[in-house]
């Protein structure tokens, strides 16, 4: 069992592995908390000398808690220091600094730091570490600069909302565990692939992992590509706006470094997809679409003629190739994709598509699995999903096996010596604060529903 919204960036040596298990311990045991384990902000180029011996314990409405396991008060004191002045430069960079203040406030406000020692109760420092509503926005931003999911803080501020609208708009944006792992943690396999609901930010983490390629290696050739010719048209204009954003400051290399494209492409443009493209770099014969060619057909072709080719004389087409649309292609372009790609290939997909989909014929075992969807709040999730498959009437349009439901975000108690199943979701943090129980909800009778 593992819990989506826990993270843990540190890799275990003998002197920290006991605390991190502990740490670990407890987000099993309280999986709605939201809980980040770092030593340096993630995605920057920060290092510190007593990063090894030092853990920064992270979970919103909490203190930035820095914990020191070694007990060199004065070499932890530096690093602290240190980390601060690094994450006010973040502040800086990212334009919210003018909304939190200088870090001689908000360190005093937001952050705290406890010595590891066998008397150490983490349920006690979370308590103790606990903010007041006036200052969790303010912790939450900061948290959103260590894990590089940047906020437009022009239009969240941080103040906090009153209305729901505003709570809802002005809402704090925080990868969680399993958003988090798919953009930074170091995948052994060569193919990185994750899968989710409509509305779990798949897209948005390939823009997030095409920055981090993007930035990580200057010789790198990177191709982004989609089965639908309009989302590949989105992604391209969308990437220079989106690198502004998180201030990348690499110049955008069209064609050289970076290709965005469909899957297809044109004859006449090489670089307009990732057939196109291939067609001209391995010298094979461009197949126009038509009712007898498809994916299928122009990807097998390729796969043939690459296999054809001698080890000593095959060059890689990319070092890393990212895909969406998962769903929509077939097995040998992922086959080619590894073959061409000479480090890695991240796939997202999309799961659920279609009420009268047979789980036997969706691929669950992929890396990670985004559960938690963010576009809806869950109980209209669960009521659109209930009404769609017919679930309220004794004969049902569909239903799924236990991993098939928990693959898409739901839990499952069956009640002893009955055929009953409850089925629930978990509250996300976009709309876990809003206040509905006392929200006026009114009802009224039509004659159009039967």
């Amino acid at each position: 069992m593992s819990n989506s919204l826990f993270y843990n960036h540190i890799d275990k040596t003998a002197s920290n592995a006991e605390l991190i298990e502990l740490i670990e311990v407890f987000a099993l045991e309280n999986p709605k908390q939201q809980i980040y384990l770092l030593n340096a902000p993630l995605g920057e180029k920060y290092s510190y000398d007593y990063q090894q011996n030092a853990i920064v314990l992270l979970s919103p409405k909490h203190k930035l808690i820095f914990i020191d396991i070694k007990g060199d008060a004065e070499a932890f004191e530096i690093y602290i220091e240190d980390f601060v002045e690094d994450l006010s430069s973040l502040s800086d960079k990212y334009k919210y600094k003018e909304h939190i203040g200088r870090p001689r406030d908000w360190k005093r406000e937001v952050t705290t730091s406890v010595v590891y020692t066998n008397k150490f109760n983490l349920s006690n420092v979370f308590e103790d570490c606990a903010l007041p509503k006036v200052l969790q926005r303010k912790s939450e931003l900061l948290i959103s600069l260590l894990i590089g999911s940047i906020n437009d803080i022009d239009k969240i501020g941080v103040e906090m909302p009153e209305t729901i609208l505003e709570k809802v708009k002005k809402n704090i944006i925080l990868f969680d565990g399993d958003q988090t792992r798919f953009i930074y943690k170091d995948f052994r396999n060569k193919s990185v692939s994750i899968q989710g609901l409509s509305g779990t930010g798949k897209t948005e983490l390939l823009l997030h992992k095409l920055k981090e390629l993007y930035v990580s290696n200057e010789n790198d050739k990177i191709f982004l590509t989609c089965h639908n010719i309009a989302l590949a048209n989105t992604l391209k204009n969308r990437i220079p706006s989106f690198f502004n954003f998180m201030k990348v400051e690499k110049q955008i290399e069209w064609n050289s470094k970076l290709w965005v494209g469909w899957a297809w492409g044109s004859q006449k443009d090489s670089n307009s997809g990732l057939y196109s493209y291939l067609c001209n770099f391995y010298k094979i014969p461009f197949l126009r679409f038509s009712s007898m060619t498809n994916y299928k057909t122009i990807f097998t072709q390729v796969l043939e003629h690459v296999n054809k080719i001698d080890e000593r004389d095959f060059e890689y087409a990319f070092d890393y190739i990212l895909i969406d649309e998962r769903q929509d292609f077939p097995r040998e372009f992922f086959e080619l994709c590894k073959k061409i790609a000479k480090k890695k290939i991240y796939i997202a997909g999309d799961i659920f598509q279609d009420i009268f989909e047979n789980t036997r014929e969706t691929e669950l075992e992929v890396d990670v699995i985004l559960n938690r969807c963010y576009r809806t709040d869950p109980r209209t999730l669960m009521f659109a999903h209930a009404i769609g498959m017919k679930l309220f009437e004794s004969k049902k349009l569909n239903w799924f096996d236990d991993s098939y439901w928990e693959a898409i975000g739901y839990k499952l108690k069956r009640k002893q010596d009955s055929r009953e199943v409850l089925l629930s979701r978990e509250p996300i943090r976009r709309f876990e604060d809003l206040e509905l129980e006392n929200f006026k909800q009114c009802c009224y009778p039509t004659d159009y529903i039967h």
